[in-house]
């Protein structure tokens, strides 16, 4: 019997998911603090947009793409679009989560810095949602809220997860 390793799309890019719960549509903008392109619309029950981001900019995103999942209605539009590739949205309302850490490991840490060799300025041993405030390279820079107290910073590739109703 031959296993086949599975493709994981867009492994490069920091992904996210817009919060559902969020009165806010998502607005699209044709370049960083530029003007506006799209709305997509928020208020559909099975309706995620998913952001795979290129690189970030004072509170802002440059995509790579936005994918409609899984049961959008406007996913053709999207797919028109080319998922949006290259234009721009505000990282407000954009999260990823860490469900379990990981196998081996009791918690899931929170760096000062994107390297592994930074200080640990709190180990996340629960399921917590993170604000997504900025990304460099494969690393998350996230706000959450852990244990009554607020805390910002850096989450590694391997804890992130973007799929807000599985366990990735």
């Amino acid at each position: 019997m031959y296993f086949h390793k599975k493709k994981i799309h867009f492994e490069n890019y920091v992904k996210c998911f817009y919060n559902n719960k969020s009165p806010e549509p998502l607005i699209i903008y044709d370049n960083y603090n530029g003007e506006k392109i799209q709305t997509l619309t928020n208020d559909e029950k099975y309706c995620w947009y998913k952001l795979i981001i290129k690189k970030t900019r004072n509170g802002w995103a440059k995509i790579h793409r936005i994918l409609g999942i899984p049961d959008c209605s406007n996913r053709n539009k999207i797919r028109r679009n080319n998922g949006y590739e290259n234009s721009w949205v505000e990282l407000d309302g954009f999260l990823i989560f860490s469900f379990f850490p990981p196998i081996g490991e009791k918690s899931v840490p929170i760096y000062d810095k994107p390297n592994i060799k930074s200080r640990e300025i709190v180990n996340v041993n629960k399921f917590v949602y993170y604000q997504v405030i900025e990304t460099k390279k494969l690393w998350a820079k996230v706000k959450f809220e852990f244990n009554g107290k607020v805390y910002s910073g850096w989450l590694r590739k391997e804890d992130q997860c973007a799929n807000p109703w599985t366990a990735c």
